[in-house]
């Protein structure tokens, strides 16, 4: 279900990129050294925390593959990135991360406040490089939070 909710943030932010609205959600993803790192550009805390991923090429929702779950409180501070591999509260699946062009990454937490947030990214054509942060608008930089 959760997968489902992603997908669908996915196509309304590529719809409303389409329209001219800027959504851009304020984490963004990498990896490094096999590990997901996250980072908070506007900071937050999360009281519970989901990532997956779908490979290109899967056609349903068994295609998604969770990477790792945080069910205790993280606090993030504006523009520090976490690297889930070294938060012992962070239980990671025996899936590694994929650096392969077209794979998607879904990032879904409650926040502080209660609300459920979920932020889709899509590594680019040539591959997610590891390192590079990547945006939910498919942008990607060396420093975190640089846009």
């Amino acid at each position: 279900m959760l997968r489902r909710v992603a997908l669908s943030s996915m196509v309304v932010l590529v719809c409303a990129g389409l329209s001219g609205c800027t959504a851009v959600s304020p984490v963004e993803i990498s990896v490094v050294g096999g590990n997901v790192v996250i980072v908070s550009c506007d900071g937050d805390s999360m009281k519970s925390l989901e990532i997956y991923q779908f490979e290109a090429g899967r056609e349903n929702d068994e295609a998604w593959s969770l990477l790792g779950t945080r069910s205790s409180v993280l606090t993030l501070s504006p523009g520090v990135p976490i690297d889930l591999g070294s938060d012992e509260a962070f239980r990671p699946s025996e899936v590694q991360p994929s650096l392969e062009p077209g794979t998607l990454y879904s990032v879904e937490f409650t926040s502080s406040t209660g609300v459920f947030e979920s932020s889709t990214f899509r590594a680019p054509d040539s591959g997610l490089t590891e390192g590079v942060w990547l945006r939910t608008d498919g942008i990607t930089s060396e420093e975190p939070c640089a846009g």
